[in-house]
């Protein structure tokens, strides 16, 4: 493999920002002393087949640099992980949660638009650092490197992503704060979910249940791998993405999703310590059809498999910017 780079710019993310640093980006990459001893290439992701195109790069790039969010991120390395995971992923955040640029300390700040600032963030992350982080695998579904939500968290994407193909929504995306409000409605009208009877959790190599399949107090699961979720909200302040395990939190009503809320305030962000929270390296489950799930803030295709298992596959390297190491 060729020591060159590719930077993956998604033209969507940021609200259409994305599709605006294109020509800067080509224009910073023709300095070669960016480069960590190669060159680098620029091109806009396939909304069709950003996976695909994210692993046939990898066979001929030694780093991807995605410019964009979580949902960008996610896809590109599901793609390095299916070419055998050897590629360094590194993220310039241009999204709405940034949860995975918060973990791999590029965000704050939000991406700058100026030559100047993309340049500066580049450098950064092209001399930093590779550290690998833990990748998590939804057994015959996908990789993925952040959380995964079943239940309430499933239902509230499935809204919010539908609303977001409305004109008012794309009358107000670019108002601050107005996506976090729009997916707090959807919260609010969700409110009475509970998981259905007939879910059953279990944990560890020795499938400890958590969860009985007679009767769901519950409204939603929450694994993550990175202390943060869903745009900031700090479930996990002690989590350690490289050490083989991840973290459940069990949404039991109103009150655990107080906790959730007010982690996102730093002076309350140890609220999350009153949730049921358990650390493991694996979970199995038995389910009825039609609960709703997500994985990365992306919505399944389908509901939640009859049955599965969720494991830690392997680690994934990344690009950690030089002030952040």
């Amino acid at each position: 493999m060729e020591d060159r780079t590719l930077i993956l710019i998604n033209p969507a993310a940021g609200g259409g920002r994305g599709g605006r640093l294109l020509s800067p980006f080509e224009s910073i990459c023709h300095h070669r002393p960016l480069a960590a001893g190669g060159g680098i290439d620029v091109a806009l992701t396939d909304p069709g087949g950003l996976v695909s195109q994210a692993r046939e790069a990898s066979h001929h790039y030694s780093r991807i640099i995605a410019v964009g969010g979580d949902g960008t991120a996610s896809q590109i390395i599901r793609g390095i992980a299916e070419s055998g995971g050897e590629t360094a992923f590194g993220l310039l955040p241009l999204g709405t949660g940034n949860d995975l640029a918060r973990m791999l300390g590029t965000f704050p700040p939000i991406l700058p638009e100026t030559k100047r600032g993309l340049a500066a963030a580049l450098h950064s992350l092209m001399k930093g650092e590779v550290r690998r982080i833990d990748l998590l695998e939804m057994e015959g579904i996908a990789p993925f490197i952040n959380y995964a939500g079943i239940g309430l968290d499933g239902a509230v994407l499935e809204g919010y992503l539908d609303f977001q193909k409305k004109n008012l929504y794309r009358s107000f995306r670019q108002v601050r704060g107005a996506r976090f409000l729009f997916y707090a409605l959807f919260l609010c009208r969700h409110l009475s979910y509970r998981l259905p009877p007939g879910l059953e959790i279990r944990v560890g190599r020795d499938e400890r249940p958590i969860l009985s399949g007679k009767t769901n107090p519950l409204k939603g699961v929450i694994l993550n791998n990175i202390p943060y979720y869903a745009g900031g909200f700090v479930l996990h302040p002690d989590s350690d993405p490289t050490d083989g395990l991840f973290e459940i939190t069990l949404i039991r009503g109103p009150l655990d999703i107080f906790r959730v809320l007010a982690s996102r305030i730093h002076s309350f962000r140890r609220r999350s310590a009153g949730l049921r929270q358990i650390k493991t390296d694996r979970l199995t489950w038995s389910a009825p059809r039609g609960i709703p799930f997500q994985w990365d803030g992306e919505r399944s295709p389908s509901p939640l498999p009859p049955s599965g298992t969720i494991k830690i596959a392997g680690q994934i390297p990344v690009l950690i910017p030089l002030d952040r190491k």
